[in-house]
């Protein structure tokens, strides 16, 4: 639902680490939370990256943070999420596991969002081209 919810690529979920979990910002009136992913693909030319969650993915993530910091994964790589063998999980595993009825990747789904985005605001087609332009330069996080 994170990915879902925030158009990343999966890098930025493959990199979300347990130190940006625990230094997430204090939950607002509705219990949403923002986490900073300070490593990823473009940190060096747009910052850290935000996901955003909502009071119900909040309580979720900190179901399975609660069970990820269990004693049996004491040597697991210092991500959230972690494949059964406690490594990283890959982009690919992360692409893998949105699969509902036929693959689902961010790249789909930030592409989708775009497109609704210029459907809604035709009159900033040229602010959104300037940011589709910059993102097919690779500037974009």
């Amino acid at each position: 639902m994170l990915s879902i919810s925030n158009e990343h690529r999966t890098g930025v979920h493959s990199n979300f680490t347990l130190d940006d979990y625990s230094t997430a910002s204090k939950p607002n009136r509705d219990g949403n939370i923002t986490y900073s992913i300070c490593l990823h693909k473009t940190v060096s030319s747009h910052g850290a990256a935000t996901i955003a969650a909502n009071a119900d993915d909040v309580k979720l993530l900190a179901g399975y943070v609660k069970f990820r910091k269990h004693q049996c994964f004491d040597d697991a790589a210092p991500f959230v999420f972690v494949n059964t063998s406690g490594s990283k999980m890959t982009q690919s595993n992360i692409a893998a596991s949105l699969t509902v009825k036929q693959r689902v990747s961010c790249t789909k789904l930030r592409k989708a969002a775009v497109a609704q985005v210029h459907s809604e605001h035709p009159d900033r087609r040229q602010d959104l081209a300037a940011h589709v332009s910059s993102s097919r330069d690779g500037r974009k996080a």
